[in-house]
């Protein structure tokens, strides 16, 4: 099944969607007008920050670089010929200011022109009637006399509409507009073809409608268009002829998308310059289960509980369901992800993954097992999702992260992939400048080396492993070692400012000297502290191979050294460890 297909089942799935021709749309400012179209008073609604502001079923518009007005609705440019202010900045020449009033002043008329033909088209229709009148009878001067016309000039840029008084509903949602829509779309083609999609005779269309992606066009980009005459064309065919699309198929697949990528989706994700999105095929529980999880791993909703793991916990325990069949699901059961990357008017397909709902459920719970580590902290937070990932490999925040790396993880994540050697530099180069090993770096690691395609048999653990003869891990544990036994004897500890970059890449260079200072800081411990420590540094000298400490450690074995490093310094912090218990011996 391709991506568009699957939209379309989703559509279909949602009841609450648009029917063909029809959209969802925000319309913060609505003008009164009562049924001679005198003006009444001015609507605005500033819907706080974070919340979902109202939203009308209207006629789907589409426009790119065009004139083309949308169906008594439309910008302030377009409804009351207000000029951008980006289009008429002050200091510019009085001759570009006259070309942008003129711009405006045409999509003004466009919008005016169609509300009259609409208008003259359904004479017993009052409504329409009276948005023309309000035009003859100057509205727009008594308008800008309301209380409300300074906050509806800053919302310029938003959408306007007309409701007479009395109404509920604006005058874009009036039902003569279905007529008007199948009366318009009917004259467009006569050409049939068979839909890609549906596989059903059709008209095609000849571009579909847009939407709103991040970092698209402000009058959104298109997923499915063609230029005519842009080289493309093939056989005499032109736009959608050359991939025909019906109607009902462009307005199923967009009418998702819009669902999609609404700003409160739960299902929708902007990782750098790709946005995803992302949906079950079936309504059932592990379906709803396994996208409220994936909401909560990738940091889209956070979890309303006071218990900073309950996130971690609720999510596993979500798709261990799926995955084990506590919660039943069917053979057929498929979970979808799409990516889009938006690029000048048009956006292009950069992800589709298909996979079938348990096995979806059961690469997330690979990566949770593959991110448990140890974590000795009295209080402790969850590391386990996308932006923690993310943030630390950044100085400040997750969105600091370079736009290949953001788009690997994420795949990584979904897919069960290894995690990409460009991550795991950042984390290693994050660790040698902060001269500390974080839990989220260390699960990191640990991840990494777990994911690696010639691992064999051998798994790192969540904590110190005794068994592990891993050079680089060795010369990890030796030096948190090293580090804690001068800390011990001085009550600071320098070393890891001063040692730990050549440690983790040339130890030979480094280890003879730390050994040699760690014998004079021995000699400020008492005996039971010495005893102990000569015992750690013999335990780990012990698997060191014969021919010492290597001269060069690879990306994976620095990758083990660090890992080594955090498994140890969590051993000697735990809560009742033999560090502790010889302060009190002699």
């Amino acid at each position: 099944m391709n991506a568009l297909q699957a939209l379309c089942e989703y559509s279909q799935r949602k009841g609450s969607l648009p029917p063909t021709g029809y959209t969802d749309k925000a319309i913060p400012c609505v003008i009164v007008i009562d049924n001679q179209g005198r003006f009444v008073n001015l609507e605005c609604d500033e819907t706080p920050k974070g919340e979902t502001p109202r939203k009308y079923r209207v006629v789907n518009g589409s426009r790119s670089s065009n004139i083309a007005p949308y169906v008594f609705y439309d910008t302030g440019e377009y409804l009351l010929g207000i000029v951008p202010e980006k289009k008429s900045k002050p200091g510019e020449s009085s001759e570009k200011q006259k070309k942008a009033k003129a711009a405006t002043q045409k999509k003004h008329e466009s919008f005016l022109l169609q509300c009259e033909e609409i208008a003259n088209r359904y004479p017993a229709n009052k409504k329409f009637a009276s948005v023309c009148s309000f035009y003859e009878n100057g509205g727009i001067l008594q308008l800008q006399n309301d209380a409300c016309w300074e906050t509806a000039k800053k919302m310029q840029a938003g959408l306007f509409s007309f409701r007479l008084q009395g109404d509920l509903e604006i005058v874009a949602e009036d039902e003569d507009l279905k007529d008007y829509i199948q009366s318009k779309n009917s004259g467009k083609q006569k050409g049939e073809s068979v839909c890609l999609v549906t596989g059903k005779k059709c008209v095609p269309i000849a571009v579909s409608n847009a939407i709103h992606v991040a970092g698209g066009q402000p009058s959104g980009v298109r997923l499915v268009s063609f230029q005519t005459n842009s080289g493309y064309d093939s056989y005499g065919k032109k736009q959608g002829e050359n991939a025909p699309i019906s109607k009902e198929a462009s307005d199923a697949y967009n009418g998702a998308l819009d669902v999609l990528l609404a700003k409160e989706s739960r299902n929708r994700l902007v990782v750098g310059n790709r946005t995803y999105v992302f949906w079950a095929s079936n309504t059932d529980e592990a379906s709803k289960a396994t996208e409220d999880a994936l909401s909560v791993l990738l940091g889209i909703v956070q979890p309303d509980n006071s218990n900073p793991d309950y996130g971690v916990e609720k999510v596993r325990k979500a798709f261990d369901s799926v995955f084990s069949g506590v919660i039943k699901t069917d053979f057929d059961d498929r979970f979808f992800i799409l990516g889009l990357a938006p690029n000048v008017a048009r956006v292009a397909v950069s992800f589709w993954a298909e996979m079938l709902l348990k096995d979806f459920a059961e690469s997330l719970l690979k990566f949770l097992n593959d991110m448990e580590i140890v974590d000795n902290r009295k209080e402790k937070y969850p590391y386990k999702g996308l932006y923690p990932i993310l943030k630390s490999i950044s100085v400040t925040k997750a969105a600091d992260a370079p736009e290949n790396v953001k788009d690997a993880v994420f795949r990584s994540i979904i897919q069960g992939l290894p995690f990409p050697v460009t991550l795991i530099q950042a984390v290693i180069r994050r660790c040698r400048v902060e001269q500390t090993v974080t839990i989220t770096r260390a699960a990191i690691l640990k991840a990494y080396l777990n994911r690696l395609p010639n691992i064999q048999g051998k798994r790192m653990e969540k904590m110190l492993d005794k068994t592990n003869e891993d050079v680089g891990y060795l010369c990890g544990r030796l030096f948190a070692t090293l580090e804690m036994v001068q800390s011990r004897a001085n009550g600071k500890s320098t070393i890891g400012a001063r040692f730990i970059g050549a440690a983790s890449t040339t130890p030979a260079t480094v280890f003879g000297t730390l050994l040699g200072l760690s014998l004079h800081h021995e000699e400020k411990l008492n005996e039971g502290q010495k005893v102990f420590f000569e015992q750690q540094k013999g335990e780990i000298l012990d698997k060191m191979p014969a021919s010492g400490f290597p001269a060069r450690l690879d990306l994976q074995e620095q990758a083990n050294f660090f890992l080594g490093y955090y498994h140890q310094q969590q051993s000697f912090y735990t809560k009742k460890n033999d560090v502790e218990s010889t302060n009190e011996t002699n």
